[in-house]
């Protein structure tokens, strides 16, 4: 695999976990931060899983894509309920809408809310086009690659004692964590899809101080990954290597470890 398949692969997945991100606005109460429309990898099923929806009777639901089985699934706490599915192999936007209109309702949502969907990549799925599948080993490496990165994350914060969810953000598409430390310092650190920052996925450790970005001393070696002081500043370490997704994801933890240790001066 070149790392090129990999990354079609994660744009193809942001775009459902866009629709997540969509239908967490209309049935969450709205938060200033947005952090309603987030959500989280679930590394047990391995799927990406919204926010707890309280339906009309006080049960639960939450939207959940499954990216290896290419389909949405309602799961719901409501012995009375079905839950249904959402297929998307094959199918465009106009009917992943229409079917989420229809299976919101027979769990008591207000399914007409879902309209247009804006989508990051919507040449790979469209209103009525058949959408692009990513090959079953991108995905079974993007399954990898967010399993591990959400372990490491929590691992860093048990052993720091830094308190932060992680969560994946559906405008960005990363799995990062936000962290509040002393000073006035705020922490976002974890992993993204290729962007404008980085033309591969990346590892990525940025700071904040009063709210402005913040550098340590820059001319510090660092073990992997390089400084970026430009539009964007922080620290990011690419993944650029399929075949050494194992070296990548193993100094990945590391380099989060030591960065993190050097915006703090430990």
């Amino acid at each position: 695999m070149k790392i090129n398949d990999y990354i079609l692969a994660e744009k193809s997945i942001h775009n459902y976990a866009k629709i997540i991100g969509e239908i967490s606005n209309l049935y969450l109460l709205k938060q200033d931060d947005f952090s309603h429309t987030n959500m989280v990898w679930d590394s047990d099923k391995k799927v990406l899983k919204s926010r707890e929806i309280v339906l009309p009777n006080n049960f639960i639901a939450t939207i959940e894509y499954h990216p290896n089985h290419f389909h949405f699934h309602i799961a719901t706490n409501c012995p009375k309920l079905k839950e249904p599915m959402v297929l998307t192999r094959n199918n465009n936007l106009n009917y992943i809408i229409k079917t989420f209109q229809n299976n919101l309702n027979l769990i008591g949502l207000e399914g007409g809310k879902i309209q247009n969907m804006d989508l990051p990549y919507p040449e790979y799925l469209s209103y009525t086009e058949k959408p692009f599948l990513p090959s079953k080993n991108a995905i079974h490496l993007f399954e990898k690659i967010r399993t591990n990165v959400n372990n490491t994350l929590l691992e860093l914060l048990t052993h720091n004692n830094f308190k932060s969810e992680v969560r994946i953000w559906p405008y960005n598409f990363d799995t990062g964590i936000y962290c509040k430390h002393p000073d006035g310092l705020e922490q976002f650190g974890g992993y993204a899809p290729a962007d404008a920052i980085s033309e591969f996925p990346y590892f990525y450790n940025s700071f904040y101080k009063d709210g402005k970005a913040f550098l340590p001393n820059i001319n510090q070696q660092l073990d992997f990954g390089y400084w970026m002081n430009s539009n964007w500043k922080g620290v990011i370490y690419p993944f650029k290597e399929p075949n050494e997704v194992d070296l990548f994801l193993s100094n990945g933890a590391l380099f989060l470890k030591q960065t993190t240790n050097k915006f703090l001066n430990k």
